[in-house]
C-alpha cells in the first residue's frame, strides 16, 4: 500500500478517478458500481455527521436550519452518483430534513 501512505499523490488519484467516471458515464458496470458506492458512502458520512447536530438546528425551529457545502472535485461527478447518494439521504432519519 506504498501508492496510499508513503508515496501518496494526489495527482494519480485524480486522474484515476477520471479514469472510473468516464467508464461510469460510457455504462462499465465495474466502474458504475465503484460510483454507486461512492455514493453512499458520501451520504453516510454525511448522515453521520448529522447526528451530532442539534435537532432544533435540523429542523429549522428557531434556527434557518444547517447548511450542507459540498465541495471538491468528487462533486463534479454528482450525477454518477446522485442516486445512490439520495437514496441514503431520503431513508436516514439523521439525515437533514430537506432530504427526507
Amino acid at each position: 500500500m506504498p501508492h496510499i501512505y508513503a508515496k501518496f499523490d494526489k495527482t494519480k488519484f485524480a486522474g484515476f478517478c477520471n479514469v472510473v467516471c468516464r467508464g461510469a458515464a460510457e455504462g462499465d458496470a465495474l466502474c458504475c458500481d465503484v460510483l454507486d458506492k461512492t455514493g453512499r458512502d458520501l451520504a453516510r458520512h454525511i448522515v453521520a455527521l448529522g447526528g451530532l447536530v442539534a435537532g432544533d438546528m435540523k429542523t429549522g425551529a428557531g434556527w434557518p436550519g444547517v447548511d450542507i457545502v459540498c465541495t471538491g472535485s468528487v462533486w463534479k461527478s454528482f450525477s454518477l452518483f446522485k442516486k445512490a447518494f439520495l437514496e441514503v439521504m431520503h431513508t436516514s432519519d439523521d439525515a437533514p430534513s430537506t432530504f427526507r
